[in-house]
């Protein structure tokens, strides 16, 4: 029984882990962006 709750934790965990990865990449891309663009204007100004 401790074995199932262990493995059903397991994949919560994974699946948490997972969506964590997804949000991280999404504001990793946006602060990209947000770190990118600018940098033309700074040139040109």
């Amino acid at each position: 029984m401790k074995m199932l709750v262990t493995f059903d934790f397991l994949i919560v965990y994974n699946y948490a882990l997972k969506k964590l990865f997804v949000i991280v990449d999404k504001w990793v891309v946006i602060l990209h962006w947000s770190i990118k663009i600018p940098r033309p204007y700074e040139v040109l100004g």
